[in-house]
């Protein structure tokens, strides 16, 4: 089971990293992080999101919902390649409020074996020479 940093960043009391340990909850938390980011909003990866502003003041509730369906599940297919993307279904009947809902009904996609060949070291040099791959697991 992996362990990933809990989304949003958290840091504890004691000045350890909130970290998150289920799947599940670790896969919705991606998702909602992917779906709430405003396109440019991610300086490494500015492509990553939707242009939400855009999409909530358009006046067509109809092409709203469908743009925003179709941008999630391009989005959620480049950004989280994990999970099957069932259906997607806005809620735009608040949108001249600013407000707007997304329902994402996904499936996780099957995992790899945890025996599959992994590269555990690597070496890279000033430069970026690789000079050593460890690999174990059936190669």
């Amino acid at each position: 089971m992996g362990i990933q940093m809990t989304i949003p960043f958290t840091v504890l009391q004691n000045g350890a990293v909130s970290v998150e340990t289920d799947q599940n909850t670790q896969t919705a938390q991606r998702v909602n992080a992917i779906v709430s980011t405003e396109v440019g909003q991610r300086a490494m990866r500015a492509a990553m999101g939707l242009p939400l502003s855009r999409l909530l003041f358009d006046a067509n509730d109809n092409f709203i919902a469908s743009e925003m369906a179709s941008l999630v599940t391009q989005q959620l297919s480049t950004y989280e390649p994990g999970i099957q993307v069932l259906s997607v279904t806005p809620d735009t009947s608040q949108s001249n409020n600013g407000l707007a809902a997304v329902n994402v009904n996904y499936a996780p996609v099957l995992q790899a074996s945890t025996t599959s060949a992994v590269a555990n070291v690597v070496t890279i040099q000033v430069g970026g020479t690789v000079t050593e791959v460890t690999v174990n697991g059936n190669s």
